[in-house]
């Protein structure tokens, strides 16, 4: 993988409730970061599709009662991005090549919130840098 930013997605665009704030591209996927179309968003959700856009892999970054701003959107290698959103967190998006198998409820932060699976196309973590 070698990630761009993708400007045929564009940002800041607000579809159905939903505000698109940051768009990534490879080869073969887009990655896409949304939140709700409020000033302090409560959520940010985190797509990977392909290029005929099939959901292959999402995870929503929320807390109860916290309100975010997605900032700092950086690509730091091929494979690796780093944003910063609720309460200014540094997290980081690592993208695999093929689904990797990864137990569900088990090894990303507190906040990160998927649908039940064994396999994943991302892993998110909390990051200092």
């Amino acid at each position: 993988m070698s990630l761009r930013p993708a400007p045929e997605i564009g940002t800041s665009t607000e579809h159905l409730g939903a505000c698109l704030v940051g768009a990534l591209t490879d080869d073969n996927h887009f990655l896409v970061f949304f939140t709700d179309s409020d000033v302090f968003p409560e959520a940010l959700d985190i797509f990977l599709l392909n290029k005929q856009f099939k959901v292959l892999d999402q995870a929503r970054l929320s807390t109860h009662l916290s309100k975010g701003i997605f900032e700092n959107l950086r690509i730091l290698d091929s494979c690796r991005v780093s944003f910063s959103f609720l309460g200014k967190t540094p997290w980081v998006v690592e993208l695999f090549d093929r689904p990797r198998l990864l137990l569900p409820f088990v090894g990303e932060p507190l906040g990160v919130r998927r649908k039940f699976r064994f396999s994943r196309w991302f892993k998110i973590s909390k990051s200092v840098y």
